[in-house]
């Protein structure tokens, strides 16, 4: 009765989503007046115009190959600079929103880059919410190395080393050099011979809409990597502006496929998992409404990893559907339903998730926005035979804060996201073109309660409230740097002595 009140829900906001994408574009069709020049704020999105969510995962899944296009100046008279910091999450397809496309280069054979971050994180009460917890303070040194070579037009082969490596100052000294690994290693081909297909194969990224089935293929190492060891293939229909990916995916609980240097037991997945399915993208209404539907079938084998316990030995079967796009000016929305079945163990699984979201740029100077959504994820009722709680699928990331991470690791391990829903409200500005300044709040239910009894939680589902601050400074095209506090108030799920958690990142971002 729950999954199916949901569905109606979220199957009702679709619907009117998608009338509203149509009946904006008819009307825009039939108005006989010609239309006045779009200004330039009316007409480009930029970073500015970015929600937190959008940041946020932007600064957790960089790519450091990416080249960003520059953003028109934020204030009339004041000169642009390259914004190199907002823009990193690689993009399959365009969802929908107005992009500029950078007139084409001459054909480049050879390129390289290389990408340095440093981040200090500090962490309180995140895991436990208790004064006994000891607090986190530690530095984190991200390097990443890339090479690509074009022997072709249509053929590309690409290599991205990486390391993360960390100094600890509380609760003790010490530091890591941890390995130095293939972040990524892959050959693609786009259209050969101006054929419709293309096709990539090895260790690569893979994202799809805002992340909430896939941005993250190795979770248990934080945003040291993403990847995915795969093979996708698509095929182009043109005629119906649609693509369609194919999709063959393996993502171990270590790296055993290719080489490191200095190698260790680096953690990255609780099981061994395979994962096979579709992804199709359709642009064939334009701006108003960009459709994408997936099936994906997820094999999670048992044998977890020795320092884990929350080995799923599932196979799960997600369908999903992701509607989004620009209905009118200076409004864009996206919204996202999908279905599990399958089993957990010897169990049967029966999930949902989804949620609905609205930003609206306003066309003024220092380029504010507002945004606001509900996400959905179910949890399991302690009550019934099934497993109702969703499976996050491949967006074990930041998708619902840094701070949440360590917080939902008691309840299924590290950005296990489920047994959730949330009202968001955000905001952002740019007071200066190279400022980014964006801030949320998040009121948090669990969708049911089966810890009851259980050390540090209480009978209640409000989860608490959630707070989000996010600052991005582009100092040069080359440069940035970024400050970050998050700050979670528990309610009446946890203890009634359960304490408020903090969570503060401060970060320069170099890219050569």
């Amino acid at each position: 009765m729950k999954e199916r009140k949901c569905a109606m829900l979220f199957s009702g906001a679709l619907i009117g989503l998608v009338v509203i994408g149509m009946l904006s574009s008819s009307a825009r069709a039939e108005q006989a007046a010609p239309q006045t020049e779009k200004t330039e704020t009316e007409a480009v999105e930029t970073p500015c115009d970015k929600t937190i969510d959008q940041v946020q995962r932007d600064v957790y899944a960089g790519a450091p190959e990416k080249k960003t296009q520059p953003c028109p100046a934020c204030l009339p008279g004041e000169e642009a600079i390259e914004d190199s910091a907002e823009n990193w999450l690689p993009k399959i397809v365009d969802h929908g929103f107005h992009t500029v496309t950078p007139p084409k280069k001459e054909w480049e054979k050879f390129k390289w880059g290389l990408e340095e971050r440093i981040r200090q994180e500090y962490v309180k009460n995140a895991t436990t919410l208790t004064k006994d917890e000891t607090n986190r303070n530690y530095f984190r040194f991200r390097t990443k190395l890339w090479m690509e070579a074009t022997p072709h037009e249509w053929l590309k082969a690409y290599v991205r080393l990486g390391n993360e490596c960390r100094a600890w100052m509380a609760p003790n000294l010490n530091s890591d050099l941890n390995e130095v690994f293939f972040d990524n290693l892959y050959v693609e081909s786009v259209r050969p011979f101006e054929l419709p297909v293309s096709m990539k194969v090895g260790r690569q990224d893979i994202t799809y809409g805002n992340g909430f089935i896939f941005l993250e293929g190795t979770p248990l190492d934080g945003s040291r990597s993403v990847y995915f060891d795969a093979i996708k293939g698509t095929v182009h229909v043109d005629a119906l502006k649609t693509d369609i990916d194919g999709l063959v995916i393996e993502c171990n609980r270590m790296d055993r496929r290719f080489f490191k240097f200095n190698p260790s037991d680096q953690a990255l997945n609780s099981d061994e998992i395979q994962a096979y399915g579709y992804y199709l993208t359709s642009k064939i209404f334009g701006d108003p409404l960009t459709i994408e539907q997936y099936y994906i079938y997820k094999d999670g084998h048992g044998q977890p990893w020795p320092a884990s316990t929350f080995s799923n030995n599932s196979k799960i079967n997600t369908w999903g559907a992701r509607l989004s796009g620009k209905p009118i000016a200076n409004f864009k929305y996206e919204t996202e339903l999908a279905v599990q079945h399958g089993k957990q163990g010897p169990t049967e699984k029966e999930a949902l998730g989804g949620y609905v979201l609205g930003t609206y740029n306003f066309p003024v100077k220092c380029k504010p926005t507002l945004s606001t959504g509900y996400y959905y994820l179910s949890g399991d009722d302690p009550d019934t035979n099934k497993r109702e709680d969703w499976d996050p699928m491949f967006s074990r990331s930041t998708y619902y804060g840094d701070l949440l991470l360590f917080l939902f690791g008691r309840e299924g391990g590290t950005a296990y996201w489920n047994n959730l829903h949330t009202i968001q409200v955000s905001g952002s500005i740019c007071p200066v073109s190279w400022w980014h300044s964006a801030l949320s709040y998040n009121k948090l239910w669990a969708d049911e309660n089966p810890l009851v009894g259980t050390a540090g939680f209480s009978t209640g589902r409000d989860r608490g409230d959630l707070v989000r601050w996010m600052n991005k400074f582009n100092l040069t095209k080359n440069v940035s740097t970024l400050f970050q506090l998050e700050l979670f108030d528990p309610n009446d799920y946890y203890v009634s002595e359960a304490e408020d958690a903090l969570f503060m990142r401060w970060e320069i971002l170099i890219k050569y």
